[in-house]
């Protein structure tokens, strides 16, 4: 996912996201954590609640 929302309401695209700002998925407002590796670009992806 490319766009996360803040919790002031503004969008974000994930490569200008600060890694200490908190955001949320513009459909279904569930956390959204901040992924990059070594060979893609920064993106969003829901937040998993499931320990293993």
């Amino acid at each position: 996912m490319k766009i996360g929302i803040t919790k002031n309401g503004t969008l974000v695209e994930a490569r200008k996201a600060d890694r200490n700002e908190k955001y949320f998925c513009p459909s279904c407002q569930r956390a959204l954590k901040l992924c990059s590796g070594q060979y893609k670009k920064n993106y969003f992806a829901h937040q998993s609640f499931t320990k293993k």
